[in-house]
Protein backbone atom coordinates (compact mmCIF):
# COMPACT_ATOMS: atom_id res chain seq x y z
CA UNK A 1 0.00 0.00 0.00
CA UNK A 2 1.59 3.38 -1.03
CA UNK A 3 1.27 6.21 1.75
CA UNK A 4 0.14 9.55 1.31
CA UNK A 5 2.49 12.21 2.29
CA UNK A 6 1.49 13.82 5.67
CA UNK A 7 0.89 17.49 4.34
CA UNK A 8 -1.11 16.25 1.48
CA UNK A 9 -4.42 16.30 3.83
CA UNK A 10 -4.11 20.12 5.51
CA UNK A 11 -3.19 21.45 2.00
CA UNK A 12 -6.52 19.32 0.91
CA UNK A 13 -8.68 21.07 3.39
CA UNK A 14 -6.80 24.39 2.89
CA UNK A 15 -7.61 23.91 -0.81
CA UNK A 16 -11.09 23.33 -0.26
CA UNK A 17 -11.60 26.20 2.22
CA UNK A 18 -10.27 28.39 -0.43
CA UNK A 19 -11.86 27.63 -3.17
CA UNK A 20 -15.81 26.60 -1.85
CA UNK A 21 -16.28 29.80 0.64
CA UNK A 22 -15.01 28.84 4.14
CA UNK A 23 -15.63 31.80 5.59
CA UNK A 24 -16.47 33.60 9.38
CA UNK A 25 -20.59 34.68 9.87
CA UNK A 26 -20.35 38.53 10.74
CA UNK A 27 -21.87 40.52 13.56
CA UNK A 28 -25.56 41.74 12.76
CA UNK A 29 -26.01 45.36 13.27
CA UNK A 30 -28.41 48.28 15.07
CA UNK A 31 -30.93 49.68 12.44
CA UNK A 32 -33.60 52.50 13.30
CA UNK A 33 -31.09 54.71 15.16
CA UNK A 34 -33.38 58.14 15.74
CA UNK A 35 -33.41 60.98 17.94
CA UNK A 36 -35.38 63.74 20.04
CA UNK A 37 -34.43 66.61 22.44
CA UNK A 38 -35.59 68.78 25.17
CA UNK A 39 -33.84 71.90 26.49
CA UNK A 40 -35.04 73.27 29.97
CA UNK A 41 -33.35 76.93 30.43
CA UNK A 42 -33.35 78.31 33.08
CA UNK A 43 -36.75 76.84 34.44
CA UNK A 44 -37.05 75.86 38.47
CA UNK A 45 -38.95 72.75 38.88
CA UNK A 46 -38.43 69.26 40.59
CA UNK A 47 -38.16 67.46 37.16
CA UNK A 48 -38.64 67.24 33.65
CA UNK A 49 -40.58 66.04 30.74
CA UNK A 50 -39.84 65.58 26.88
CA UNK A 51 -42.56 64.16 24.58
CA UNK A 52 -41.20 61.80 21.91
CA UNK A 53 -42.99 60.32 18.52
CA UNK A 54 -40.88 56.79 18.51
CA UNK A 55 -41.21 54.82 15.77
CA UNK A 56 -41.99 51.44 15.27
CA UNK A 57 -39.58 49.77 15.86
CA UNK A 58 -38.58 45.59 16.23
CA UNK A 59 -38.88 43.86 19.03
CA UNK A 60 -35.31 43.82 20.00
CA UNK A 61 -35.01 47.46 20.99
CA UNK A 62 -33.38 50.09 23.10
CA UNK A 63 -34.26 53.88 24.58
CA UNK A 64 -31.43 55.74 26.03
CA UNK A 65 -31.82 59.09 27.76
CA UNK A 66 -28.74 61.51 27.94
CA UNK A 67 -29.57 63.96 30.67
CA UNK A 68 -27.17 66.85 30.11
CA UNK A 69 -26.99 69.25 32.74
CA UNK A 70 -26.19 72.75 32.15
CA UNK A 71 -26.42 74.86 35.61
CA UNK A 72 -27.40 72.35 38.70
CA UNK A 73 -28.51 73.09 42.09
CA UNK A 74 -27.65 72.29 45.75
CA UNK A 75 -28.25 68.46 46.51
CA UNK A 76 -28.72 68.16 42.71
CA UNK A 77 -28.89 64.43 41.11
CA UNK A 78 -30.43 62.79 37.78
CA UNK A 79 -32.46 60.39 40.68
CA UNK A 80 -34.89 58.93 38.20
CA UNK A 81 -35.61 58.52 34.92
CA UNK A 82 -39.17 56.86 33.39
CA UNK A 83 -39.82 55.94 29.69
CA UNK A 84 -44.01 56.05 29.40
CA UNK A 85 -44.41 55.70 33.56
CA UNK A 86 -41.88 52.85 33.05
CA UNK A 87 -38.72 53.21 35.17
CA UNK A 88 -35.49 53.24 33.52
CA UNK A 89 -31.78 52.03 34.54
CA UNK A 90 -28.92 55.05 35.25
CA UNK A 91 -26.09 52.80 33.61
CA UNK A 92 -24.46 56.18 34.08
CA UNK A 93 -25.03 57.86 37.20
CA UNK A 94 -24.36 61.61 37.83
CA UNK A 95 -21.00 62.97 36.50
CA UNK A 96 -20.12 66.13 37.67
CA UNK A 97 -17.68 68.92 36.90
CA UNK A 98 -17.17 72.31 37.89
CA UNK A 99 -21.27 73.11 37.64
CA UNK A 100 -21.74 70.75 34.96
CA UNK A 101 -22.84 66.79 34.76
CA UNK A 102 -24.62 64.32 33.46
CA UNK A 103 -26.24 61.03 33.89
CA UNK A 104 -27.47 58.13 31.20
CA UNK A 105 -30.70 55.80 31.65
CA UNK A 106 -31.36 52.86 29.70
CA UNK A 107 -34.06 50.74 29.09
CA UNK A 108 -34.05 47.76 26.72
CA UNK A 109 -37.80 46.83 25.12
CA UNK A 110 -38.81 50.64 25.25
CA UNK A 111 -42.43 51.79 24.03
CA UNK A 112 -42.49 52.24 20.42
CA UNK A 113 -44.89 53.17 17.78
CA UNK A 114 -46.59 56.10 19.32
CA UNK A 115 -45.87 59.89 21.19
CA UNK A 116 -44.54 58.87 25.24
CA UNK A 117 -43.38 60.98 27.57
CA UNK A 118 -40.03 60.37 28.73
CA UNK A 119 -39.21 62.78 32.01
CA UNK A 120 -36.40 62.81 35.19
CA UNK A 121 -36.95 63.57 38.45
CA UNK A 122 -34.03 65.78 40.02
CA UNK A 123 -34.56 64.01 43.72
CA UNK A 124 -33.84 67.49 45.44
CA UNK A 125 -37.20 69.73 44.96
CA UNK A 126 -37.84 72.45 43.33
CA UNK A 127 -34.44 73.64 41.50
CA UNK A 128 -33.88 76.63 38.94
CA UNK A 129 -31.52 74.57 36.44
CA UNK A 130 -31.20 74.93 32.99
CA UNK A 131 -30.94 70.89 31.57
CA UNK A 132 -30.52 68.93 27.89
CA UNK A 133 -32.58 66.12 27.49
CA UNK A 134 -31.38 63.82 24.43
CA UNK A 135 -33.48 61.10 23.75
CA UNK A 136 -31.92 58.61 21.42
CA UNK A 137 -33.47 54.81 20.32
CA UNK A 138 -32.31 52.10 18.08
CA UNK A 139 -32.90 48.17 17.17
CA UNK A 140 -31.33 45.15 16.51
CA UNK A 141 -32.03 41.68 15.47
CA UNK A 142 -30.91 39.83 18.72
CA UNK A 143 -31.52 40.76 22.71
CA UNK A 144 -29.44 44.45 23.77
CA UNK A 145 -27.78 44.99 26.34
CA UNK A 146 -25.21 46.93 27.92
CA UNK A 147 -21.35 46.39 27.00
CA UNK A 148 -19.17 48.76 28.18
CA UNK A 149 -19.37 52.81 30.09
CA UNK A 150 -16.78 55.26 30.46
CA UNK A 151 -17.00 58.53 32.06
CA UNK A 152 -14.22 61.44 31.62
CA UNK A 153 -13.98 65.59 33.51
CA UNK A 154 -11.37 67.73 32.95
CA UNK A 155 -10.97 70.98 31.25
CA UNK A 156 -10.66 70.74 27.37
CA UNK A 157 -11.58 72.89 24.09
CA UNK A 158 -12.23 69.08 22.65
CA UNK A 159 -13.26 66.62 25.55
CA UNK A 160 -13.28 62.71 24.06
CA UNK A 161 -14.43 59.76 25.61
CA UNK A 162 -13.15 55.55 24.88
CA UNK A 163 -15.65 53.27 25.14
CA UNK A 164 -14.83 48.94 24.47
CA UNK A 165 -16.86 47.06 22.66
CA UNK A 166 -16.49 43.09 22.73
CA UNK A 167 -17.91 42.82 19.15
CA UNK A 168 -17.95 44.58 15.57
CA UNK A 169 -21.29 46.74 15.31
CA UNK A 170 -21.81 47.50 18.40
CA UNK A 171 -24.03 50.62 19.03
CA UNK A 172 -22.02 53.41 20.84
CA UNK A 173 -23.70 56.70 22.48
CA UNK A 174 -21.55 59.34 24.23
CA UNK A 175 -22.84 62.91 25.57
CA UNK A 176 -21.25 66.14 27.11
CA UNK A 177 -21.36 69.34 28.70
CA UNK A 178 -19.34 72.19 28.54
CA UNK A 179 -19.12 75.86 30.08
CA UNK A 180 -18.35 76.62 26.23
CA UNK A 181 -19.10 79.86 24.45
CA UNK A 182 -20.53 77.85 21.16
CA UNK A 183 -19.92 74.32 19.40
CA UNK A 184 -17.11 74.29 16.94
CA UNK A 185 -18.28 74.04 13.47
CA UNK A 186 -17.04 70.09 13.24
CA UNK A 187 -19.20 68.98 16.17
CA UNK A 188 -17.95 66.08 16.52
CA UNK A 189 -15.37 63.10 15.26
CA UNK A 190 -15.03 59.84 15.46
CA UNK A 191 -19.01 59.53 15.47
CA UNK A 192 -22.37 61.20 14.17
CA UNK A 193 -24.51 63.94 15.92
CA UNK A 194 -27.21 63.10 17.57
CA UNK A 195 -28.56 66.33 19.34
CA UNK A 196 -26.26 69.51 20.38
CA UNK A 197 -27.88 72.70 22.60
CA UNK A 198 -25.86 76.15 22.10
CA UNK A 199 -27.05 79.30 24.15
CA UNK A 200 -23.42 80.56 24.95
CA UNK A 201 -21.72 79.15 28.44
CA UNK A 202 -24.43 75.99 28.12
CA UNK A 203 -23.38 73.91 25.23
CA UNK A 204 -24.22 70.15 25.13
CA UNK A 205 -23.36 67.61 22.05
CA UNK A 206 -24.64 64.04 22.01
CA UNK A 207 -23.35 61.41 19.30
CA UNK A 208 -23.44 57.65 17.92
CA UNK A 209 -21.18 55.31 16.27
CA UNK A 210 -21.43 51.54 14.96
CA UNK A 211 -17.98 50.57 14.69
CA UNK A 212 -17.35 48.04 12.03
CA UNK A 213 -14.84 45.98 14.96
CA UNK A 214 -14.58 44.98 18.63
CA UNK A 215 -11.99 47.13 20.19
CA UNK A 216 -11.77 50.82 21.54
CA UNK A 217 -13.92 53.26 20.01
CA UNK A 218 -13.21 57.09 21.02
CA UNK A 219 -15.81 60.21 20.46
CA UNK A 220 -14.03 63.78 20.51
CA UNK A 221 -16.76 66.37 20.83
CA UNK A 222 -15.52 69.70 19.40
CA UNK A 223 -16.31 73.26 21.23
CA UNK A 224 -14.78 76.85 20.47
CA UNK A 225 -12.94 77.15 23.37
CA UNK A 226 -10.94 75.45 26.26
CA UNK A 227 -13.88 75.37 29.49
CA UNK A 228 -14.99 72.51 32.05
CA UNK A 229 -16.83 69.48 31.00
CA UNK A 230 -18.68 66.04 31.99
CA UNK A 231 -18.58 63.73 29.99
CA UNK A 232 -20.02 59.96 29.20
CA UNK A 233 -20.28 57.08 26.86
CA UNK A 234 -22.02 53.75 26.67
CA UNK A 235 -22.00 50.75 24.30
CA UNK A 236 -24.56 48.85 23.73
CA UNK A 237 -24.05 45.07 22.52
CA UNK A 238 -26.16 42.01 20.59
CA UNK A 239 -26.58 39.01 22.95
CA UNK A 240 -25.58 36.97 19.83
CA UNK A 241 -23.59 39.52 18.05
CA UNK A 242 -19.76 37.90 18.29
CA UNK A 243 -18.96 36.68 15.15
CA UNK A 244 -19.39 33.18 14.85
CA UNK A 245 -17.30 30.07 14.46
CA UNK A 246 -16.33 29.04 10.70
CA UNK A 247 -18.84 27.66 8.69
CA UNK A 248 -18.49 25.24 5.53
CA UNK A 249 -19.99 27.69 2.96
CA UNK A 250 -20.27 26.46 -0.53
CA UNK A 251 -17.82 23.44 0.62
CA UNK A 252 -20.87 21.12 1.92
CA UNK A 253 -22.81 21.80 -1.19
CA UNK A 254 -20.44 18.66 -2.23
CA UNK A 255 -21.90 16.73 0.42
CA UNK A 256 -25.77 18.08 0.17
CA UNK A 257 -27.08 18.61 3.86
CA UNK A 258 -24.30 17.06 5.70
CA UNK A 259 -22.62 18.91 8.22
CA UNK A 260 -19.03 19.83 8.27
CA UNK A 261 -17.84 17.32 10.59
CA UNK A 262 -19.39 14.58 8.17
CA UNK A 263 -17.41 16.64 5.46
CA UNK A 264 -14.30 15.96 7.82
CA UNK A 265 -14.41 12.39 7.55
CA UNK A 266 -15.18 11.86 4.12
CA UNK A 267 -12.11 13.69 3.66
CA UNK A 268 -10.31 11.66 6.45
CA UNK A 269 -11.25 8.80 4.54
CA UNK A 270 -9.49 9.45 1.52
CA UNK A 271 -6.22 9.44 3.21
CA UNK A 272 -6.63 5.90 5.15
Amino acid sequence: MIKKPAIVFPIFLLAAALLFGFRQTASAAFSNVGSAEGVFSGVTSASDTVSVAVPDLGANRIGVLEVLNHTIGIGYSNATATWNGVAMTESVPDVVNGGKGMSIFTLVGAADNGTYNISVDYGAGDQIHTTHMVVTWADATDAISVDDTSVATGTSQNPAVTITQANANELVISGSVSAANAIAATSTTGCTELQNADSGGNTSISCYSQPASAGDTTHTHNYSESEVYAMAGISFKEEGGAPAAPDAGGVLLLFGNASWESFLNAVFLLFQ
